[in-house]
């Protein structure tokens, strides 16, 4: 069994090191306005996980609402930027 337990740990830690070599590189491909926003998105991401894997209780509502607002924010965030990219291709 300790083996086991050895090769899920090690599983657990490679799949630890992937996700935060691909949050870098998302990090690094978008502006810090969606980075900040995708931060916050990581909070409901662990309730969820937590719920799908673990069956620990939550509060189904709140985590619904906090996603909307996040998702909402993250439309916002887009269409204030797409607003500023198009303003600055008509300065040009």
């Amino acid at each position: 069994m300790p083996l086991l337990n050895s090769a899920y740990a090690l599983a657990w830690y490679g799949a630890s090191g992937l996700d935060y070599f691909l949050w870098n590189k998302g990090a690094y491909e978008v502006d810090s306005g969606t980075l900040a926003i995708m931060n916050k998105a990581l909070i409901p991401a662990a309730i969820i996980v937590n719920l799908v894997f673990w069956h620990k209780d939550t509060d189904i509502l709140r985590l619904c609402l906090g996603g909307a607002v996040i998702y909402i924010s993250l439309l916002m965030h887009n269409k204030i930027i797409a607003r500023y990219e198009r303003a600055s291709v008509a300065a040009k």
